[in-house]
């Protein structure tokens, strides 16, 4: 893109010559010298006094530019430091927040009948200014947290979430014309983060031993990917117990700011769920209506474990079981 060319008019420096002869007296009559007037430098001109056009105009773009107020935090940590009582969030942050923006999309939508059971207005109207809190505190939380991260339980979940992969993708064609396999699979895929990666992984070992002439047929050899797979799971199973042990640890500033996170997660949770009660008895004889005031996050965990569940159960009654691992807990790290 070219520069925009500035505009210099033009101005003769003597014009004698395009007015002799018309009127003479002014012709020849000489204008006293005058000195050339000096570009002004950079540092005289900051320095020089504004001419009125020009402090109006400063004045006018300063009244113009929107001044930033508060932040939804800011406004809000009076009321989330006076809490008595906060806990962790119920759900990872991110799904929290998600169901959050959804519910006040649907209380918004359906606040007449929210107000007539006896639901605070002041609940619906400021559940955004809640959800934005808990957004920033998280976003802090999490800043301070990534300087601590692990590389190495990075690494080995890469390194997990690619074998799992491997699996899969040769089971899938191993196994083409077993469907009761390719269900087990498909359960298998469903689900994310380091605990269902770790219970993946496990649910595999017994597959590829029970299908072992199946991969052999096609050239992989499921005794060593069996054995990576117990490898894999074993270290990430340790990683996220010190990460869980770690929960919360760490330098003053980030102990902070996990407990104003901690506390604007449960602002956010009891208005959720003095909402979400609101809404299931007001559209009580409405089940459509009703469920759009439940949560979805539990929901589908709960039916992809029983999923989980029966596939680990039929693993086992076709031979082989999953390997226990031993020295550690399985929770998750720090949200």
């Amino acid at each position: 893109m070219t520069a925009k060319k500035a505009f210099h008019p033009y101005f003769p420096s003597s014009v004698p010559h395009l007015i002799h002869g018309a009127l003479p007296s002014m012709a020849t009559k000489k204008k006293p010298a005058t000195a050339r007037k000096q570009p002004q430098s950079a540092a005289a001109r900051s320095t020089a006094p504004q001419g009125k056009t020009s402090a109006k105009k400063t004045a006018k773009a300063a009244k113009s530019t929107p001044q930033r107020g508060p932040s939804s935090l800011e406004k809000l940590r009076p009321e989330l430091l006076a809490l008595t009582a906060f806990f962790d969030p119920p759900i990872p942050v991110d799904r929290l927040l998600g169901e959050a923006r959804l519910l006040a999309s649907v209380s918004r939508s359906h606040r007449a009948a929210l107000l007539k059971v006896g639901l605070d207005g002041q609940l619906v109207a400021g559940l955004p200014t809640r959800i934005e809190a808990c957004a920033e505190a998280q976003s802090a939380y999490r800043f301070l947290l990534a300087r601590k991260t692990r590389k190495k339980t990075l690494s080995a979940e890469v390194r997990g979430i690619a074998l799992r992969t491997e699996i899969l993708e040769a089971g899938r064609w191993a196994l083409r014309n077993d469907e009761a396999s390719l269900k087990f699979l498909k359960d298998v895929q469903e689900g994310e983060g380091v605990d269902d990666l770790i219970q993946d992984l496990l649910l595999l070992v017994p597959f590829l031993r029970v299908n072992k002439e199946a991969f052999m047929a096609i050239s992989i050899d499921p005794l060593t990917l069996a054995q990576q797979a117990v490898a894999l799971a074993t270290e990430l199973a340790e990683e996220d117990t010190r990460a869980a042990e770690e929960k919360g640890q760490g330098d003053a500033e980030a102990k902070a700011a996990k407990q104003l996170r901690d506390r604007a997660s449960t602002h956010l949770v009891l208005a959720m769920r003095e909402i979400r009660g609101a809404g299931e008895f007001a559209f009580r004889k409405d089940p459509a209506a009703q469920a759009l005031f439940r949560g979805t996050y539990r929901a589908a965990i709960t039916r992809r474990a029983k999923s989980k569940k029966k596939a680990s159960v039929e693993a086992k009654k076709s031979g082989g079981g999953s390997p226990v691992l031993t020295g550690g807990n399985q929770g998750s790290g720090p949200q």
